[in-house]
């Protein structure tokens, strides 16, 4: 079975779970963080989908943690 491409668009989450599997399987003990706040509104810089501004505002981000650093395919 053809593994499925490592970046979906639009999909934190799915990124950040394929993210933590690749961790996983090199032998890392990643931790999926979910970023939100109780406004709803999480302002991230140098994300893809960010236009000329270069921030977007999402309800709420994931992100995988292995090892001290942030991984986040977005």
């Amino acid at each position: 079975m053809a593994r499925p491409p490592d970046y979906q668009p639009y999909f934190c989450e799915e990124n950040a779970w394929r993210r933590a599997a690749a961790l996983a399987e090199a032998g890392a003990q990643p931790a999926l963080v979910f970023i939100s706040n109780p406004l709803n509104q999480v302002v991230l810089f140098s994300q893809r989908a960010a236009g000329a501004h270069g921030y977007v505002v999402w309800d709420y981000h994931v992100v995988a943690l292995a090892a001290g650093q942030i991984h986040d395919l977005d």
